[in-house]
C-alpha cells in the first residue's frame, strides 16, 4: 500500500522535474453524458472521476510501456 506522504513526494518530483505549466483534458460527449456535474464549479466531480479514470490509463501507458 502506498502512503499519503509517498503520493506527495512522487507528486511533488514529478512537478519540479516537467516544464508542463498548463494541464488539458480532452472531454468527448460520452465522458460529458457520464459525469453532467464535471463542468461545475465544484472540485469534488472531477477529482470522482479521476479516483476512477487515472488507474486506467496507468495500466495503458504500462501495458503499452512493456510492448515496447
Amino acid at each position: 500500500m502506498v502512503t499519503v506522504e509517498e503520493v506527495q513526494k512522487a507528486q511533488r518530483v514529478t512537478r519540479e522535474k516537467s516544464m508542463i505549466k498548463k494541464h488539458y483534458m480532452h472531454l468527448t460527449e460520452e465522458i460529458l453524458k457520464e459525469n453532467p456535474k464535471i463542468m461545475a464549479l465544484s472540485l469534488d466531480a472531477r477529482q470522482d472521476m479521476v479516483v476512477v479514470e487515472v488507474p486506467k490509463l496507468g495500466k495503458e501507458a504500462a501495458t503499452k510501456a512493456i510492448k515496447e
